[in-house]
């Protein structure tokens, strides 16, 4: 069940209790052994500590019309509790009667909590929750979606559909004659895209793994593909091993973004021995694949000898802390790796840990390290960002740290930005809010007005800041106002993310704060604001190299606005598919 669904109150069950009037004796006796069988569990399930199912909501009690018709809670009680004589009988009934009231009240206070939450955690990322609601959800346990990544419900595509592209690709010809082509050329096939920058597009288009195995082979006579785009195409175990080969004899492949493609832990030693002593490939997005902690060994155990990857994407991958405790490993054997997404993987303070210590690491050696780590979504908290600022206090080659929703307040926030204040590199600092916080079942950030006031310190001392985010951080107009303030004197800020819900801003400050930015703009990039909102912002955040995952296929999704919110998140009970690309390799 999904972090953002609220908890089932009615039984499946519950339309055969409405109808078992028409039910014959026999098939009505079937029904309540059935149900004194569920009941059972529930009673079980409650003596564990745990929430029984919501079938006691439903159950006749004694009296009632659908009872004194069928005799129903009779029949239950009586399945439960056997009487051998009258007495037993009436005591039967007594024992049911508890029982479904005791049932009923666990079931109703654990909906009311899990709606609680659901609601507090759905409205986070928008409405900053109160102190006490934000201290409560702390405690939550990682959520399925964290521990256990799914690609996007998606229904496998008819493998016909792909052969207009594959024959395209096989041929190894390009649709432009000249042999400079606009940088955004591009020739379009009912299922697939190619650029003229050397991109293959199939985002979405659910390749599966029974057409991996074609698309490769004609790629094997292409000689203009450099960037291979398969996001979500749950291409499974057998994808896995069929891109691993490839890897293997290929030498012009650099990019491969495999996001969401059921690639688990046997999938991904595949590619990790595949690239060991590569020296062609340089960015590797995994995203969102159920690779796990003991598929991070496999992926620290390459970068040991991996000299050319420069880009490692591990987004929502159910890493957790024993995952990063073994990349880190892998980390400080390598001195090539720049760009690393570490997000929504159920980080704790012991992950960050184990990250600042990289960064010491690297800091003794005199290695020029990581320039990005993206850490959102993720549970690191106050500590976490103490240990993380320990081995940041030394580093002189980080350009961008992205922490957002990662519960972490004001001495957090102050302890990253003082061990950062001076820093000769930093560009950006992410302490905002990550988009999809609530579907990971996670939390923002509560840096409040004193966390605001270190950021706001550290925009002062950071010659080559340009881009910070402080979004739904409990400031109220002093916070905001430090901040702002402090981004109107910067000579270098481009972009300041200050957006708290509900808060009314002092209307001078945001104007100057336009005009400055505005300045800020024109003087490096020599555009206006409107047009670098719309072009370089997002390499501002990201390294440059992400024009070369751009999807047109994800662009149209995301700006169409009907298709994005009526985007499906999560399967279907009883959805076969994952299954059958499980069982592929």
């Amino acid at each position: 069940m999904s972090t953002s669904s609220p908890m089932q109150t009615s039984s499946p069950l519950k339309p055969e209790i409405a109808t078992c009037a028409d039910l014959s004796p026999p098939e009505l006796q079937a029904l309540a052994e059935r149900l004194a069988d569920q009941l059972r569990k529930d009673e079980e399930t409650l003596s564990k500590g745990g929430i029984p199912s919501p079938l006691a909501m439903n159950m006749p009690r004694k009296g009632t019309a659908i009872d004194k018709q069928t005799r129903l809670a009779h029949l239950v009680a009586h399945s439960l509790w056997p009487p051998r004589n009258e007495a037993e009988e009436i005591w039967s009934l007594i024992k049911y009667g508890q029982l479904i009231s005791t049932l009923s009240k666990v079931v109703k206070g654990g909906w009311r909590k899990a709606e609680a939450e659901r609601l507090a955690l759905k409205h986070a990322p928008r409405v900053h929750m109160d102190r006490g609601a934000f201290c409560t959800l702390k405690t939550r346990g990682v959520s399925r979606a964290v521990r256990e990544p799914r690609a996007m419900p998606v229904a496998l595509t008819d493998a016909a559909e792909f052969r207009p592209f594959f024959d395209f690709l096989k041929a190894d010809q390009v649709p432009w004659s000249n042999t400079n082509p606009d940088p955004g050329a591009r020739v379009e096939f009912p299922r697939g895209i190619f650029y003229s920058d050397g991109r293959m597009d199939l985002c979405k288009q659910v390749v599966g793994p029974g057409s991996i195995g074609p698309l490769m082979d004609c790629l094997r006579h292409n000689s203009h593909i450099r960037h291979f785009l398969l996001g979500n195409n749950v291409i499974g175990p057998a994808g896995a091993r069929a891109i691993s080969e490839f890897i293997a004899q290929n030498e012009s492949v650099i990019t491969w973004y495999l996001a969401g493609n059921c690639i688990d832990v046997n999938g991904v030693a595949r590619l990790a021995a595949a690239l060991a002593e590569n020296d062609v490939v340089e960015a590797l997005w995994l995203k969102r694949n159920p690779i796990g902690p003991v598929g991070a060994r496999h992926v620290a155990e390459m970068l040991t000898t991996n000299v050319r990857l420069h880009t490692l994407d591990l987004d929502n991958c159910g890493l957790l802390d024993d995952g990063v405790v073994s990349l880190v490993a892998g980390f400080k054997a390598n001195d090539t790796l720049r760009h690393l997404y570490l997000s929504a993987n159920g980080i704790t303070p012991a992950g960050a840990v184990a990250l600042g210590e990289y960064f010491t690491d690297c800091s003794t050696k005199g290695k020029a390290g990581l320039e990005s780590l993206y850490l959102s979504v993720n549970r690191i908290g106050d500590s976490g960002a103490a240990a993380l600022a320990k081995g940041l206090r030394s580093n002189r080659g980080l350009k961008r740290l992205v922490v957002s929703s990662n519960q972490i307040e004001a001495a957090g926030a102050a302890a990253l930005c003082d061990a950062l204040t001076g820093h000769q590199t930093l560009e950006v600092l992410d302490l905002g809010v990550y988009t999809s916080t609530a579907d990971m079942g996670e939390l923002p950030n509560r840096i409040e007005d004193a966390g605001a006031a270190a950021v706001a310190r550290l925009i002062r001392t950071n010659p080559k800041l340009v881009y910070v985010n402080v979004a739904h951080n409990g400031l109220t107009r002093g916070g905001w106002g430090e901040v702002v303030g402090a981004a109107i004197d910067s000579p270098s800020l481009v972009h300041l993310d200050a957006v708290e819900r509900g808060l009314r801003k002092e209307p001078h400050q945001q104007r100057r704060l336009a005009e400055q930015l505005e300045r800020n703009i024109l003087g490096r990039y020599g555009i206006s604001r409107a047009e670098f909102l719309r072009t370089e912002l997002k390499f501002v955040r990201q390294p440059d190299n992400v024009r070369y995952i751009e999807s047109l296929y994800r662009t149209r999704d995301f700006q169409n606005r009907g298709t994005r919110r009526g985007v499906k998140k999560f399967w279907d009970e009883g959805d076969e598919t994952l299954k059958m690309v499980a069982m592929s390799a």
